[in-house]
């Protein structure tokens, strides 16, 4: 849950890596270390 805005935004983001692959900001630094590279091969 976001504290600021009460809602839970979790996976709705993709600013930071641009939905690279089409994946979310939290599922890149959650699943892949942060590392929007190691998605290449994700099926």
């Amino acid at each position: 849950m976001n504290p600021t805005t009460g809602g839970d935004d979790y996976g709705k983001s993709g600013e930071h890596y641009g939905w690279y692959n089409g994946y979310s900001d939290d599922a890149i630094d959650d699943s892949f270390d942060g590392d929007p590279m190691a998605t290449w091969n994700v099926d």
